[in-house]
């Protein structure tokens, strides 16, 4: 690439998928290479990384955020260290990697949308131990995503495909919160996030107001990796629910209890809501 270039888009080889390496014809003032990896050249901005990277991924020092889609698709890289500098990791980052263990750093303060989707994962933070989905002839146990006080923002399906006993957030943390394993923003009027084993019964707090669309995108997906031989079957939503999303209701449910003022809930997958 040209000396002179100074605009640096993260998926400006997004499809090259037999790229080993990029790199300048001369000095860049404006991003320096590091171990194969482009940063700006403050050396705090990670912004791209060839797909075909291979084995362990060394994070340098110093790298305070890493760009979308940095890693998207690097199939081969199984590992990866992150620096405590870094405090930003953009969406879709290590969507499609083949990680099968990570450590995030403590001072992390925004995860992007499918950071880590669609890939095979075991999640440490710190002392928790999340496991990934690695198919039905190797059944894992669910763990715990732990949120941790510094945590400001968690992108939608952040961590998409992951088998999740239960989040747990700091109770320090300014911007979210957990009740009985689930996701919420600090004071609980909004859903976020369902781990993804859920058993029997779910009856949803008074207080809450409004649920994000995917808040149940993985709930039950994954009950036969993990052996749930209780799966959620009923949801009972409370009568302070101003918005009712049913995107990705788990195929287990069978029943939906919603509040009298719910009126236009209608009908969902041939099931009738009792509004009791």
């Amino acid at each position: 690439l040209p000396s002179s270039l100074k605009d640096f888009p993260s998926n400006s080889f997004w499809s090259c998928e037999n790229l080993k390496e990029v790199s300048f014809s001369g000095d860049n003032p404006y991003y320096q290479i590091n171990n194969g990896l482009i940063l700006t050249s403050d050396g705090k901005t990670l912004v791209f990384a060839a797909n075909t990277l291979e084995g362990h991924c060394q994070i340098p020092d110093g790298t305070v955020e890493i760009h979308p889609f940095v890693f998207n698709d690097c199939r081969h890289l199984t590992s990866v260290s992150f620096p405590e500098s870094l405090t930003k990791i953009g969406a879709y980052s290590f969507y499609g990697t083949g990680l099968d263990s990570v450590t995030l750093p403590n001072h992390l303060k925004y995860i992007g949308a499918d950071a880590f989707s669609d890939g095979q994962i075991n999640l440490k933070y710190n002392d928790y131990l999340l496991s990934g989905d690695t198919g039905p002839e190797k059944r894992v146990p669910p763990g715990t995503i732990k949120i941790g006080k510094e945590i400001e923002m968690i992108g939608e399906d952040a961590f998409g495909g992951f088998i999740i006993k239960e989040y747990s957030v700091d109770s320090h943390n300014l911007s979210y919160s957990s009740d009985k394993g689930i996701l919420y923003n600090k004071d609980k009027s909004v859903l976020i996030a369902c781990p993804s084993v859920l058993h029997d019964t779910l009856t949803l707090p008074e207080g809450l107001v409004n649920m994000d669309d995917d808040a149940f995108g993985q709930v039950g997906l994954l009950d036969k990796y993990c052996q749930n031989d209780r799966p959620l079957t009923k949801l009972v939503f409370p009568e302070s629910l101003k918005y009712i999303s049913l995107n990705n209701i788990p195929s287990t449910l069978n029943t939906i209890v919603t509040g009298k003022k719910h009126q236009d809930l209608g009908q969902y997958r041939g099931l009738l809501p009792n509004k009791d």
